[in-house]
């Protein structure tokens, strides 16, 4: 900025000639400075510089926005992806019932369910009160501030098990007690 504050001008100035010099017209050849009003070419105006373009704006149905419209994974024609053998080989040691107890297989089952599907605020309210039906209690996350950077570098089953916000009470932990068949659960509760 100059001294005076009403100017501003390049703190490493220019290298070489630029369209504001004068001297650039005279070696390219132009006659005059094109960006005199007398040597510009006289175009004649098309559009009126004020009218604006018709618009149409997308009409939703009633309670609903762009966002809920997305594909949310429960769509009848959505199908998961197959799994590559390392997956499976994962999810195999992730569900391994020699080794995991069974609430610890349906929390994790839950979990990787609710993270292949976009759930609004409705119907997230709904799925924990079709869990709680069925005797998994939804509450908040165990550890609420978790960024994606914490999450790089973790397996499958760490992810889960750090994002989980459904739980089996230690008081229905009995396996002999549980029957796992959702579309009955889904019709018992509807």
């Amino acid at each position: 900025m100059t001294e005076d504050g009403k100017r501003v001008k390049r703190k490493v100035p220019l290298q070489g000639l630029c369209k504001l010099d004068k001297e650039w017209y005279e070696k390219e050849g132009i006659a005059s400075d094109p960006s005199t009003p007398e040597s510009r070419p006289k175009f004649q105006k098309t559009l009126d510089s004020n009218a604006r373009l018709s618009q149409t704006k997308k009409v939703y149905p009633e309670g609903t926005s762009k966002n809920m419209m997305k594909p949310t994974g429960f769509e009848s024609t959505y199908i998961e992806s197959p799994l590559r053998p390392e997956e499976a080989a994962e999810e195999e040691v992730m569900y391994d019932p020699d080794n995991k107890l069974f609430e610890d297989r349906i929390e994790l089952a839950i979990q990787n369910f609710k993270e292949k599907r976009r759930m609004h605020e409705m119907y997230a309210h709904v799925f924990n009160k079709l869990m709680r039906f069925g005797g998994v209690e939804s509450s908040q996350r165990t550890s609420q501030a978790v960024s994606p950077q914490d999450l790089e570098g973790l397996s499958k089953e760490e992810k889960a098990e750090r994002l989980k916000t459904h739980t089996v009470p230690s008081d229905r932990a009995d396996e002999d007690r549980w029957v796992v068949d959702f579309a009955g659960l889904a019709k018992a509760f509807l």
